[in-house]
């Protein structure tokens, strides 16, 4: 936050009220958009300035001081404030934003800060190292390098810019003001850990209930407990041999491309795959996704939907995969009553039953997936423990929480962004490649660590990438403890953040007490005669139940 000196702003003289009210209304609400300036500006970047002339008749003051402020003064005494002088270096009062324009003092690259993590400071007080982009071209992922904020020089800083929308960061500051002042803190101390007006937090306060907040454009359907501040730590697990090992010991199978569907009418939801239409003998491959007719439900996600399809079920129709995927075809022919529910596509005007859709092949994605079953990979094993207990996280032997893995074996694979209600917490292991994360792009490296909530993420195609990667997903319920442990971890000096390393624990346990738990458990199997390995497995697919996981070893050796 810059606290700008007392100086005269010139005034703009008179102002009609409605317009002064509407003015006042897009302050409290949002951010103030300077003519000019490739950033944003919120109320709370800069404290008022009271102007040496009194209110004009008709023009009431702004709510945190009187007087009549200029938005473009603002923003040109704001840019005055914080451009240092050409070749300056950084100094320890500005800190680096997204957007900035910088300089190399070791080479003279010049490039434009892409990502600042949030990693607390080091001893020295400035960031470690930051995300640049050198060149003139925004699109090339190649010129993405982590660079030390000492090397770095600020050449404009007046180009800052969001890494998220502006009314999905005011939604998320407006729950934390709710949540702030049911803990007891006062508007003003709400108001300057957000960054925001006191009115404006007053005026959310008001509001006492988050359900009666307005949800942004697209995360309607999501649940708002879902929102966490993104926490990155750099080379967690850098560990020579340990990508190749995983990949090697993994039974990796295809990705398919999900859907989240809706019910219309309900807060219940599904998964979906994605089958393509085929198009018709002689005319080509379609490649369209097939619709389900009828269909109560809506597409949440990419391509958000806001109502189910209205498409009115007929039966002058006749399966065009009849006899070809499956012997149970529903419709064989047009003459017969309705069948519901089919598949169409309204391009080609495509039909199918219901049967002969179910067993159509689904829409593969470019990526592989598998999900940690322990015992496949003893290293593997060791790493799912190491950053369970590191990060506080709930035992993945005896929680229901995810625990998976995506792996990108070439430049070309990709996934689409895409949004989820839980939190997770990602490490990146083998060669470099960007997750976007919102409207930030951040080159994640080998041994990595990225923790985000419902924000919106993917993972673009990268031409310039020599080879795979892979990422250790952990997606569970939205944990404080989790939040705390990677933010103690993030702050620690660098030789403590790594794996095994940190000495500032947030949750208060030396141990989580995951390794002792699996001992016990499979030690109590191998007493009943089964292997270490299949041990492993049975307690995995029982969430940590011994008694089930013996009957199911039972059952298995029967």
């Amino acid at each position: 936050q810059v606290v700008l000196a007392p100086c005269p702003i010139p005034s703009l003289g008179p102002m009609p009220a409605a317009r002064w009210a509407t003015r006042k209304a897009k302050i409290q609400d949002g951010v103030l958009h300077a003519a000019g300036d490739g950033g944003s500006l919120r109320p709370g970047d800069i404290s008022p300035v009271p102007s040496k002339e009194p209110p004009k008749v008709g023009q009431p003051s702004l709510p945190d001081g009187p007087g009549t402020v200029s938005i473009a003064a603002i923003a040109t005494a704001r840019d005055a404030a914080l451009r240092p002088r050409p070749g300056s270096t950084l100094r320890q009062g500005l800190a680096l934003l997204p957007g900035f324009r910088v300089s190399r003092k070791t080479s003279g690259q010049r490039g434009e800060v892409e990502f600042v993590p949030n990693i607390g400071t080091a001893a020295g007080g400035a960031r470690e190292e930051v995300l640049v982009r050198f060149g003139d071209d925004p699109e090339d992922l190649a010129s993405l390098a982590w660079v030390p904020s000492r090397e770095l020089q600020v050449l404009d800083a007046s180009t800052g810019r969001a890494t998220e929308r502006a009314d999905v960061q005011a939604y998320r500051h407006a729950l934390q003001a709710i949540d702030l002042a049911k803990g007891g803190l006062s508007a003003a101390e709400i108001a300057a850990k957000l960054g925001r007006a006191e009115a404006w937090v007053r005026q959310k306060v008001a509001v006492g209930d988050a359900s009666k907040l307005q949800k942004p454009r697209g995360l309607e359907w999501w649940d708002p407990e879902g929102f966490c501040d993104v926490t990155y730590l750099r080379r967690y697990a850098q560990e020579v041999g340990l990508y190749e090992q995983i990949v090697q010991d993994i039974d990796w199978e295809q990705d398919k491309v999900w859907r989240v569907r809706k019910d219309e009418g309900s807060s219940d939801w599904h998964l979906r795959t994605v089958k393509e239409c085929p198009g018709f003998p002689g005319k080509g491959f379609c490649g369209r996704s097939l619709q389900k007719v009828p269909d109560s439900t809506h597409q949440i996600g990419p391509q958000d939907r806001r109502q189910a399809n209205r498409t009115r079920p007929h039966a002058d129709w006749a399966c065009q995969l009849a006899g070809s995927v499956t012997t149970k075809c529903l419709k064989l022919a047009r003459a017969g009553p309705i069948v519901e529910p089919y598949w169409w596509c309204p391009r080609c005007q495509w039909y199918a039953c219901d049967a002969c859709v179910e067993a159509m092949p689904d829409k593969a994605t470019s990526k592989q997936v598998a999900h940690w079953q322990p015992g496949e990979c003893p290293c593997l094993d060791a790493l799912v423990l190491d950053m369970a207990r590191d990060f506080c996280l709930p035992n993945p032997l005896q929680s229901n929480y995810t625990v998976k893995m995506n792996w990108y074996p070439d430049a070309l694979s990709r996934v689409s962004p895409h949004r989820h209600d839980n939190w997770t917490l990602l490490l990146s292991l083998g060669a470099p490649r960007v997750l976007t994360v919102d409207r930030a792009r951040v080159l994640m490296e080998d041994g990595d660590v990225i923790l985000f909530g419902t924000q919106s993420h993917g993972v673009p195609e990268m031409p310039s990438c020599l080879g795979g990667r892979l990422s250790l997903v952990f997606m569970f319920a939205p944990n404080i403890a989790v939040g705390e442990a990677a933010g103690a971890r993030a702050a620690a000096r660098p030789e403590a953040r790594s794996r095994r390393g940190c000495e500032a624990r947030a949750c208060g346990e030396p141990s989580c007490g995951i390794e002792e738990a699996l001992e016990a458990s499979v030690r109590a199997l191998c007493d009943l005669g089964f292997l270490a390995e299949e041990a492993a497995v049975a307690l995995r697919a029982t969430d940590g139940d011994v008694e089930q996981a013996a009957a199911l070893l039972f059952a298995e050796a029967s």
